[in-house]
């Protein structure tokens, strides 16, 4: 069984918070994290080109440090994460946070 929508988009929210204002995530009653409404249309295009080029630049490894992040929590929840840089970056890439979510669907139970 995949992941659930919510749980994909939750761990695209997670990953990129730090890089998105205002963050992608809102809190549920009980304090724990949940997407933020309209989450899943967030442009995620401007947002890796951006930081790619911050990565060339000044060496830094934001898009590694975000697919790392996103491997952990699919991790956590029992799944093995089924995308890679590719789909962050290029031709081919994932052009909204819903869309990469879609993706992070994907990935298989460990």
């Amino acid at each position: 069984m995949p992941l659930s929508t919510e749980d994909s988009l939750l761990v695209v929210c997670l990953a990129f918070a730090r890089f998105v204002t205002p963050p992608p995530l809102s809190k549920r009653p009980d304090g724990s994290p949940m997407p933020a409404l309209g989450a899943a249309l967030i442009p995620l295009t401007p947002i890796t080109t951006r930081l790619a080029t911050l990565d060339e630049q000044y060496n830094q490894h934001s898009i590694m440090d975000i697919l790392h992040q996103m491997q952990k929590d699919c991790y956590d929840r029992g799944y093995d994460l089924a995308i890679g840089g590719a789909d962050l970056l290029g031709p081919t890439a994932a052009r909204t946070f819903g869309e990469l979510a879609a993706l992070v669907e994907g990935s298989g139970p460990i």
